[in-house]
């Protein structure tokens, strides 16, 4: 009975009730294959005995898995393989190949020596073919079948079968005329398989391969998984494909569970997303109430702010005009500052001895401020002492930077016999702009840009006039020792450019009202008016710069 179930019925059987006889056919029905395939490999009958039942081992062992296999041959066959070429099959193939290139050239093989000449690279060309061509040759002649049995192995006909056997003998065949091996026909390949399945099984290698792998079947057994892995494989393909859609359908159940639950949270937080919102408008709503309450309040206080300004200013304004008896000075509106200036009166007395009166500049001889234009500006105790430091400091270095571009020479009016000193300077007006700017930003960091405003307009005439333009114009000053008083004569010529004086005037030295001389002419001034008159030279290089 047992030789008519296929493969799988055995192999079913022996899992789900540990039939022993079951397996025993299975090795007995494949016996010839594996030690054939492994014989023919290694060419030694001891190595191929252990090999045969590692082979069988790995069936008993992997039972469970091959229950789907109608028929066991190309399995084994591949497994037989396999173990016999392991490391040294890529040696061995290339050593079989140089061997039978150098013996066979391209002549034509007798069938007598067919089975000799392919069986090394017969494997080979056998795993190369298609599965169910490999599956038709092994049990037609590995297993030495009938066409009827090799038919109702693989579920065909018989005649299904036999063309079946023809087409894999036939791409066996190509496979060896592509090595360079001349094949006579699908015939002697037949011939040639046969001969090489002709090897006698030992006596017992049945026996003990299948109580070998029986043993190591029940060791790797799965124990209580055993049964429903062999009913799961054992499933037609409808009752397969509904068990999949069943283990499909819970993870879709659990998704859907999952979408409504967070379609119902995503509703509630709607919800609550709306009634926020309401919250939310009242909260602006009332904050706009109080934003205009604050508007209203912050308009009142302004309002009232205003009146009370208002209300000073005009208190201010009738005592800003009113007599301070402690002080020599009034006070004046902003807007007259610029038409008035803020320095005393004095006389002289003239040439034709009449009696001169005179306003003096509003900048004193160090460059401080007169007091009445420190009064006009207000300073307070505090700002008067830098002010004036900073007026004899700029002054100072205004004076520094003209003498370092002044040239001193002497000689005689008009060719006659009255001495005369030049002092002749020449522009400068980068230097000159540097200076000023600095000294105009200092002032302002002192007293603010209006009363710096101010003071600029009451020294810029007077500094222009003292500083050739702050640097911008040459200019020429000499003096002349006149019997008669001495006379100073200025003449300028615009920028850098040479050539005449462009404008020049003279005049009694005391017609400066008040304005100092450069240190160098000085020098020569205080010499010629001093009592011993003999040597002005002399006495301007002692008093000179």
């Amino acid at each position: 009975m047992s030789s008519s179930l296929t493969d799988a019925d055995l192999l079913k059987r022996y899992l789900r009730e540990g039939a022993q006889d079951a397996f025993a056919t299975l090795v007995e029905r494949h016996l010839a294959l594996v030690y054939g395939v492994a014989l023919r490999r290694l060419h030694d009958p001891t190595p191929a005995q252990e090999v045969t039942q590692n082979v069988f081992i790995t069936l008993a062992r992997q039972a469970v898995w091959l229950t789907g296999h109608s028929s066991l041959g190309g399995w084994l066959y591949r497994t037989t393989l396999n173990l016999v070429q392991h490391e040294w099959r890529a040696e061995q193939r290339r050593r079989k190949r140089e061997e039978i290139a150098l013996e066979l050239g391209t002549c034509m093989k007798t069938d007598e020596s067919l089975f000799s000449t392919i069986a090394p690279l017969l494997d080979e060309a056998m795993l190369e073919l298609r599965t169910a061509d490999r599956e038709a040759l092994l049990l037609r002649f590995f297993a030495n079948k009938s066409l009827r049995e090799v038919g109702a192995a693989l579920g065909i006909r018989e005649d299904a079968a036999q063309k079946r056997v023809s087409k894999a003998l036939d791409a066996l065949a190509k496979r060896f005329r592509q090595r360079g091996f001349r094949v006579a026909g699908a015939a002697a390949l037949a011939w040639a398989l046969q001969q090489s399945s002709a090897h006698a099984v030992p006596a017992g290698l049945a026996l003990s391969a299948t109580q070998t792998a029986i043993s190591a079947g029940a060791t790797a057994s799965l124990g209580a998984m055993t049964i429903p892995i062999v009913k799961f494989m054992s499933l037609t393909k409808i009752q397969t494909a509904l068990l999949c859609v069943s283990i499909a359908a819970l993870p879709l159940g659990y998704q859907l569970h999952t979408l409504t639950q967070a379609r119902h949270n995503t509703e509630e937080l709607n919800s609550k997303l709306a009634a926020l919102r309401i919250d939310l408008v009242a909260s602006e709503r009332s904050s706009a109430r109080a934003a205009a309450r604050v508007a209203a309040m912050q308009r009142r206080l302004l309002q009232a702010a205003k009146t009370i300004s208002h209300s000073a200013a005009s208190q201010e304004r009738t005592s800003a005009y009113l007599w301070d008896e402690r002080s020599p000075y009034v006070c004046v509106p902003k807007q007259i500052m610029s038409r008035v200036r803020f320095a005393p009166f004095v006389t002289r007395v003239g040439r034709d001895g009449k009696t001169e009166r005179y306003q003096l500049p509003p900048l004193q001889v160090d460059g401080t401020p007169q007091p009445a234009l420190e009064a006009a500006l207000g300073l307070s105790a505090e700002e008067a002492g830098p002010m004036r430091d900073l007026c004899q400091s700029e002054f100072e270095q205004f004076q520094q930077l003209v003498s370092a571009h002044s040239q001193l020479s002497q000689g005689t009016w008009g060719g006659g016999s009255t001495p005369t000193v030049t002092l002749a300077t020449t522009a400068f007006a980068d230097e000159g702009a540097q200076v000023r700017d600095q000294f105009q930003q200092q002032f302002s960091s002192l007293l603010g840009p209006e009363r710096a405003a101010a003071y600029w307009e009451q020294a810029s005439p007077i500094l222009s006039d003292l500083f050739d333009e702050f640097g911008s114009n040459q200019r020429q000053l000499q003096l002349i020792d006149n019997p008669n008083g001495l006379e100073l004569m200025t003449a300028y010529r615009s920028g850098t450019t040479p050539g005449p004086y462009t404008s020049a005037a003279i005049g009694a030295l005391s017609q400066l009202h008040g304005m100092p001389l450069p240190p160098e002419l000085q020098a020569y001034a205080t010499a010629w008016t001093s009592p011993a008159n003999a040597q002005p030279g002399d006495s301007a290089q002692q008093q000179g710069p």
